[in-house]
C-alpha cells in the first residue's frame, strides 16, 4: 500500500456571508475545544452580556473578525446563544449595512 498524504484542512479566506476578506484566519478542531474551555473558565460559565449562569453558552468574538478583530481571548466573551447572540449579530449586521 502507498504512502499516505496529509490532508490540510482548508481554512476560508473570504467571509462567505458577504465575500469580504477575512482580517484574520479562524481557529478551528482541538486547539478551539482548549480556547473554549478557557474562555468559559475565566468567564464563571456565565452570559458576559446578560449575566446568565449555563453550560450552553458559546464563546464569541467581542470585535467580529470581519471588523478587525484578533484572535485573543481578550476579544472573546461566553455568550448567551439565543437572545443575547442573535441580537448581537442583528445589531452588527445594521452598522454594516
Amino acid at each position: 500500500m502507498g504512502k499516505l498524504s496529509t490532508i490540510k484542512p482548508r481554512i476560508a479566506t473570504i467571509d462567505t456571508r458577504r465575500g469580504a476578506p477575512v482580517a484574520v484566519q479562524r481557529i478551528r478542531g482541538g486547539r478551539l475545544d482548549k480556547i473554549r474551555q478557557r474562555i468559559m473558565l475565566r468567564d464563571g460559565y456565565t452570559c458576559q452580556v446578560c449575566g446568565r449562569v449555563s453550560v450552553d453558552l458559546i464563546v464569541d468574538h467581542i470585535q467580529p473578525l470581519h471588523l478587525g478583530g484578533q484572535e485573543t481571548d481578550t476579544n472573546r466573551q461566553a455568550i448567551c446563544p439565543e437572545p443575547c447572540h442573535r441580537l448581537k449579530n442583528e445589531q452588527e449586521e445594521k452598522e454594516r449595512g
